[in-house]
């Protein structure tokens, strides 16, 4: 990846206005119209490639994340559209073996809402009725005598409220797994731009 930076001849951590006036002495010394060298045109490109990255700020944050990163060797960022694909195109060459159509790739774009992987789950109710037969159990046992009657009833509600939050957590971990594994629903699908 060709370093924006030097392109321009700034620091990285020039501000917007040092690169601007940058690509402005730059621009003046290799526009073809005024320097007559065959490499001009060329030099004029990579100038213009540079400050449309680096002088809007989110391409330039995008471009200071590839760069850190390192996006390999021939890559260059062009604008926001460009570097997405680019940003695909490095995540799908870790799998070269599979295309964007095989179930793992489609995989990456199965987001969920809360609602959405919660709705029809036993889970909730199942938790919150053991939780308050926990809690009853536990109350028949307080012992009403002793002087600690506040500290007795606040650790009996946190023990039924741990037990209702295991249960609630294991009903839906399982749920989810059976959901996946037997009947294949991972929630919802990515919109099909084909």
């Amino acid at each position: 990846m060709e370093d924006l930076y030097k392109v321009l001849q700034v620091d990285p951590r020039a501000g917007p206005e040092v690169v601007r006036a940058a690509y402005r002495v730059l621009a003046q010394k290799y526009h073809p119209d005024l320097n007559p060298s065959p490499n001009a045109a060329d030099a004029m490109k990579r100038l213009n490639n540079a400050y449309e990255v680096l002088g809007d700020p989110r391409c330039r944050s995008e471009y200071d994340v590839a760069r850190v990163i390192g996006m390999g060797a021939g890559t260059a960022v062009t604008h926001a559209s460009d570097f997405a694909d680019q940003v695909a195109a490095h995540a799908e060459s870790a799998f070269p073996s599979e295309g964007r159509d095989s179930p793992r790739s489609a995989r990456i774009f199965d987001i969920l809402t809360f609602r959405q992987s919660r709705s029809g789950k036993i889970g909730l109710w199942l938790g919150i009725l053991l939780g308050v037969l926990v809690l009853l159990l536990l109350a028949s046992d307080i012992n009403t005598s002793s002087g600690d009657l506040a500290y007795q009833l606040v650790t009996k509600v946190w023990v039924a409220l741990m037990v209702f939050l295991i249960v609630w957590g294991l009903v839906w971990s399982v749920g989810d797994l059976v959901t996946l594994v037997y009947f294949g629903k991972g929630g919802a699908k990515p919109p099909d731009d084909r």
